[in-house]
């Protein structure tokens, strides 16, 4: 079967020659491109007086608010501490109730102690078919007297 080409042969070889005219930038333009050098000063290190001092008074703040929020919507059973206050790392500011927590973490437990017995079931029954299997196997090899 022969392909029949248009009459128009140069409004192929014209596509044609725009694909490589296109194909060749784009080719110049990626494997021409330098690599950007970082620059580097240097300079003499020497000892000597020190030529500026800064000395300030006053309180250093903190320039923002910041907003606390939690995942979970708790009660809160304590505050620790009030606006203006002095905190220090690690200090506990405030206290929630755990008690929908602590059910969460029960029920939780209960699932994983239940998967952990579904789990004993599953390996019980695998061992008791491995075992029968073989001796199913090792009566069929018997031979009779």
């Amino acid at each position: 079967m022969k392909i029949k080409l248009p009459k128009n042969k140069w409004i192929i070889w014209g596509v044609i020659g725009i694909i490589a005219v296109v194909g060749g930038l784009l080719a110049y333009k990626t494997l021409s491109a330098k690599p950007v050098t970082p620059t580097t000063v240097t300079r003499n290190v020497g000892r000597g007086d020190v030529k500026k001092v800064i000395s300030a008074t006053g309180t250093v703040s903190y320039p923002t608010v910041v907003n606390l929020t939690f995942a979970n919507a708790e009660k809160l059973i304590a505050k620790n501490v009030e606006v203006g206050d002095s905190v220090k790392a690690g200090q506990v500011l405030m206290q929630i109730d755990t008690s929908n927590l602590q059910q969460t973490v029960n029920q939780q437990q209960a699932a994983l102690a239940s998967a952990q017995a579904k789990l004993k079931q599953a390996e019980e029954k695998s061992l008791r078919k491995r075992v029968f299997s073989r001796h199913r196997l090792n009566w069929k090899q018997r031979k009779p007297i």
